[in-house]
């Protein structure tokens, strides 16, 4: 009963300002109409555009390998098949698979610019068992009274008065700051729903013209303020008491109704919402629909997905791991170079340089494709072409080449024994 009494009085309150009508249209649908429009935009991750970014960030993200490697003091890299390893790739806890696990901090990270994630070690081992990320909004970062320890505690959290020291939490972060960065804010996008909600009101103001009613009778006139009024009254009874959306009126009366063509809602300004969620979270349009060219996604992973990996790369490492296994070489490693190779082309063109240079062997050209390595090893030797050779020698290979090397091989000789080579045998001439 209250609804159509609201809506009834839409009409017989005709003294009311057109902004009241305004907050009793929106009140009557949506409550108040301020905390409707406030309640929307603090949804952040509720909003279409914004679920569709995070979730496609998110999901070419989880779609990077990821390795747990050592380096020993010659560059050599060894990659490791572990528990840390296994924890990274399979099951971080009894919740999640590694790319549910990826997608929630990701997740985490783009809504509430914080992402916080807890290891848990076995007690006897001392081995990576489990990686827990912890579920929060509000976070505030602390210092203890010497300076040496951080903390960070959740404002929001079961337990509110625990604080957890930052050097066992993995802590990863966007729009830095010392105080734990700053909540999510899309910036013009509260101000341009606001202003979005404010067409859709005037769309749907029922003192907006719909049609004009006419005389039939010919010579009639301008009617008097009173008869105008009692035809109007005679109107509105008449299709109010209409049988199954069949009103009568008399014959001498015709409606013509207006069709208004104009754009009721700007779609311009509905376009300028869309740019302000995508450019907030690095993406466009063409990569949310796979529209995007492979430069355009290669600048993509390296302006996106690069910055999110590194940062990942850091944390993790820095807190999966001793001062002792980081002094031996040990690191976590996103691999977010697969993402710059996406399309087939692209990695048959980067093949037929890759392994003629000696950059990658047969065995991770075809990982790279997903086919398995050769058999008997004949894939893991990295070969280069014949038309180059080292740069130490570059001078006797030249000077080889018109004959002058005869009695000297070009591998043992210097410049000093060609040139006086070349002396002796111009003396004993």
């Amino acid at each position: 009963m209250g609804f159509w009494q609201n809506v009834g009085n839409l009409f017989t309150r005709s003294k009311k300002t057109n902004k009241e009508l305004k907050d009793v249209i929106i009140k009557t649908y949506n409550g108040d109409w301020r905390y409707f429009l406030w309640n929307y935009t603090n949804q952040i991750c509720d909003i279409p555009e914004v679920r569709t970014a995070i979730e496609k960030i998110s999901d070419i993200f989880a779609s990077i390998p990821v390795y747990h490697k050592r380096l020993d003091s010659n560059g050599e890299v060894t990659y490791m098949e572990d528990a840390t390893s296994r924890v990274l790739n399979y099951k971080p806890n009894p919740l999640q698979n590694s790319s549910q696990f990826i997608k929630t901090v990701v997740t985490n990270l783009l809504i509430y610019n914080n992402a916080f994630v807890e290891p848990v070690f076995d007690a006897e081992s001392g081995k990576l068992r489990q990686l827990y990320p912890l579920p929060f909004k509000d976070s505030v970062l602390s210092v203890d009274t010497t300076g040496t320890k951080g903390y960070v505690q959740f404002k929001d959290h079961t337990n509110p008065e625990k604080k957890y020291d930052l050097d066992n939490v993995i802590y990863l972060s966007r729009f830095c700051s010392l105080r734990g960065g700053d909540k999510n804010n899309l910036g013009l996008y509260e101000t341009v729903l606001k202003s979005l909600g404010e067409q859709i009101v005037n769309v749907a103001d029922p003192r907006k013209p719909r049609a004009i009613l006419q005389s039939n009778q010919i010579g009639n006139g301008m009617l008097k303020e009173r008869d105008k009024q009692g035809a109007m009254d005679t109107v509105r009874a008449n299709f109010a008491d209409n049988v199954q959306g069949i009103a009568y009126l008399d014959k001498t009366w015709t409606i013509t109704p207006i069709n208004w063509t104009e754009n009721q809602v700007n779609r311009d300004l509905m376009q300028l919402v869309i740019n302000t969620v995508y450019n907030y979270f690095s993406i466009n349009d063409n990569i949310i629909n796979n529209k995007a060219s492979e430069i355009e996604f290669e600048m993509f992973a390296a302006n996106t997905i690069k910055p999110l990996a590194l940062q990942f790369e850091k944390e993790f490492t820095n807190k999966l791991f001793t001062e002792n296994e980081f002094y031996f070489g040990h690191r976590i490693e996103f691999d977010y170079f697969a993402l710059s190779v996406n399309t087939l082309q692209a990695k048959t063109s980067l093949f037929g340089v890759a392994i003629r240079q000696g950059i990658l062997n047969i065995d991770e050209c075809r990982e790279m494709i997903g086919q398995p390595p050769l058999q008997n090893g004949y894939g893991k030797t990295y070969r280069v072409t014949a038309d180059t050779i080292d740069i130490t020698v570059a001078n006797q290979y030249q000077l080889g080449k018109v004959n002058q090397t005869e009695t000297v091989s070009a591998t043992d000789a210097t410049v000093e024994d060609i040139n006086q080579k070349k002396e002796e045998e111009d003396a004993s001439e």
